[in-house]
């Protein structure tokens, strides 16, 4: 090449257009080019060059006018620093609140807030105003970051950290912040309309109220969290007030360019040159009415997910009011702040108070809310000394493994599934090592009573939390919709048949094991006062139906689920269900096995078999459907008596009452179907999945049997 003969180019390039259009004809859909240098990986990262929606350069090359930056919008007068009307000032406030909304909807940074030329130097503002909005802004963009950033719960579908080298912190204090807005309001020309003036005011304490709420969240001093929700409920109330009265007296925009508007003071092109060539999505804003509604609504699920965890009874509810939060949040910046008052690192809040304490502690309260105080030396059962210690080692290893499963609760629901079964194997690793603890602890009690021989104290209380991680697992498949209808029988199954009846066996046992132990302690109470014990070792008596709404409700979910699986199995010997093309044992045996692939770690209790599932199948299948279907009636009938006998109950928490009024509801739709269905066997039916996903409501088909079946 160094020569001075070396040609000016040295590749020969041959066109071969003609030859590949010729060859793609012998290609059949759905086929692939597969070469050393060209995999499906390599084929799946390609983009189709000169396309906009793949080819970001194109989106550039396609604009028709002049981008500027700030400075040089400044330089040429096209941008107003100095003094802006009010109608164009509630212009610009709205469209931040719009890019703020995309921003938390996963969109990056330079595709919303810092398409505002504004805030890319809010020092060369010269309206106190517009510098304040701008400033705050910034400020209040900074804080969330840290908030997401550290609760850890974001995904990359869900929020992007990146910043592209803007700038967010200017160097104001909070309280300077928060100063600068009161200045602001004070600062509105009194030549403006009194409307006007009253919906600039509104929004400039909107401003002011969002970054209090986001500050005091962030603070490590727990003690103002309680002042954030008159906060919250005050910002709402400025957001009605906002879309009833004030929404349309900003200047509308003068277009829409690519689903953003042309405000003054915005340019959705400002940062094209910034984005990587192949970004993954095209970004569109919400209008003001939406983004306003979608924001009330945000700040109305925050205020709702922090009373009910300040009202938390105790530290065994936990889960389940973070599991009612997360099924109704969608938005990362709610969840990540609830994750962040429930746990940082291995520091856990209990919400009858303010201050943190570590998680074993937690567990330890758990473990005593579910059986009996045997960790502590107030339980007058006199456990040896090295045994409480052990099972304060056994709880400290357990810290970071149930931190991690709080904290699961905090993702969006398809990451869930994910996160539970990492947390179901290391849990897994846990029944191996509480099982020499129980054996130590056995040996002590069974001395003092010999009832107490055979139970497990801790696995018990671990077995809990592993039913309860499975079952929330097969949930989240009914609301991400995962489920095909031919594979709803399996999981219908594995729920009632097997799940729910281990649930309602591990309770039942903690609930005996609490009253003997509760006997024993009052027995040796009375021993240390002088009194006389009788010797005779107290019978055993047959247990009764549990009295706690919580028991109640897993009897109740072991029988909807029954009754689910008793229809759909009758729905399959009548031919009613759609099969796939591929079906039969063997391909119903991968199907079974990739839906319950999770649960193979755990020792306790087991994976089911797909031939246990078959054989249990096959018995009911011999039954005719005109009983499976009064047999199932039955279930969904004990389950609504259940249910209303649980929201009669004097000590219902909220999480039992929202679980038995969903299921009251669907329960008492599918005994009458079901009953229809015996006497009409000619009807198809379809599961509804609108209301409450996990609980399905049976709906009747009127159409021809035949062509159902064969779509």
């Amino acid at each position: 090449i160094d020569s001075p003969t070396a040609p000016h180019s040295i590749y020969n390039w041959v066109p071969i257009t003609q030859q590949f259009k010729e060859l793609c004809q012998n290609l059949e859909i759905g086929k692939l080019i597969h070469d050393p240098d060209f995999s499906l990986f390599e084929a799946m990262s390609a983009i189709e060059m000169m396309e906009p929606k793949m080819d970001c350069g194109m989106v550039a090359l396609q604009i028709r006018r002049p981008v500027y930056s700030l400075e040089e919008a400044i330089a040429t007068g096209g941008l107003n620093i100095d003094r802006l009307p009010a109608t164009q000032l509630l212009a610009v406030f709205d469209t931040l609140v719009a890019c703020l909304m995309g921003w938390l909807d996963g969109q990056c940074l330079a595709q919303t807030l810092f398409t505002c030329l504004y805030l890319h130097n809010p020092t060369l503002l010269g309206d106190p105003s517009l510098k304040a909005i701008s400033i705050a802004m910034l400020a209040m963009c900074r804080l969330v970051r840290d908030v997401i950033y550290s609760a850890g719960v974001a995904e990359e579908e869900d929020f992007q950290l990146f910043l592209y080298n803007f700038r967010l912190d200017y160097g104001v204090s909070p309280q300077r912040i928060v100063g600068m807005l009161v200045e602001a309001e004070e600062f509105c020309s009194p030549l403006e309309e009194p409307q006007l003036i009253a919906a600039v005011t509104q929004r400039f304490k909107l401003l002011r109220n969002l970054y209090s709420i986001i500050f005091t969240l962030d603070s490590k001093d727990s003690d103002g969290i309680s002042e954030t929700l008159p906060l919250i409920s005050a910002s709402v109330d400025i957001i009605n007030s906002i879309l009833e009265h004030s929404i349309e007296l900003g200047a509308e925009p003068a277009g829409w360019e690519r689903g953003f508007p042309l405000v003054p003071g915005f340019d959705p092109s400002a940062n094209q040159r910034l984005l990587p060539p192949t970004f993954p999505r095209v970004s569109k804003l919400r209008d003001r009415v939406a983004s306003y509604s979608r924001l009330s609504d945000t700040l109305r699920t925050l205020g709702d997910g922090i009373s009910e965890l300040q009202s938390q009874p105790n530290a065994f509810l936990l889960l389940d009011t973070l599991d009612r939060f997360s099924s109704r949040c969608s938005c990362v910046l709610s969840r990540s702040i609830v994750s962040n008052l429930v746990v940082k690192g291995r520091s856990l809040r209990v919400f009858s108070s303010t201050s943190g304490q570590p998680v074993s502690l937690y567990l330890r309260d758990s473990f005593r809310d579910y059986i009996f105080p045997l960790v502590s030396g107030k339980s007058g059962v006199d456990i040896p000394p090295d045994i409480r210690d052990d099972i304060q080692c056994f709880f400290d290893e357990s810290a970071a493994i149930f931190a991690g499963f709080i904290r699961v609760y905090g993702h969006n629901r398809a990451r869930q599934r994910d996160k539970l079964a990492v947390v179901l194997e290391e849990l897994s690793t846990l029944q191996e090592h509480c099982d020499a603890i129980d054996r130590r602890i056995q040996s002590v009690l069974v001395r003092l009573n010999p009832t107490l021989a055979g139970y497990s104290y801790l696995g018990n209380w671990l077995l809990h939390n592993v039913l309860r991680a499975q079952t929330h697992y097969l949930a989240l498949g009914f609301h991400l919709n995962l489920y095909s209808v031919h594979e709803l029988v399996y999981i219908y199954w594995y729920l009632g048949e097997f799940l729910y009846t281990w649930f309602l066996t591990v309770s039942d046992k903690a609930e005996l094991l609490s009253v003997e132990l509760d006997s024993l302690n009052g027995a040796q109470n009375r021993a240390k006062k002088g009194k006389k014990i009788k010797t005779k070792t107290p019978k055993r008596k047959p247990t009764k139906p549990p009295g706690n709404p919580r028991l109640m409700g897993l009897q109740a979910q072991q029988n909807f689920y029954s009754g689910l699986f008793r229809v759909h199995i009758a729905q399959e010997v009548q031919g009613k269900v759609s099969r796939p093309r591929y079906h039969g044992s063997a391909m119903d045996h991968v199907r079974y096995s990739c839906r319950f692939m999770a649960f193979q770690v755990n020792l306790n209790p087991p994976l089911i078999p797909y031939d246990h599932f078959f054989m249990s199948a096959q018995k009911y299948r011999e039954i005719s459907p005109s009983d499976l279907y009064q047999r199932g009636s039955g279930c969904f009938n004990n389950a609504r008596n259940i249910c209303i006998d649980i929201l009669q109950h004097p000590a219902l928490d909220t999480t039992a009452f929202a679980q038995a009024t969903a299921m009251l509801a669907a329960a008492k739709n599918n005994t009458v179907v079901a009953k229809l269905l015996a006497s009409r066997e000619s009807q198809l039916i379809e599961y509804d999945f609108g209301g409450e996903p996990s609980l399905p409501a049976l709906r009747l088909v009127v159409s021809d049997l035949n062509d159902k079946v064969n779509q």
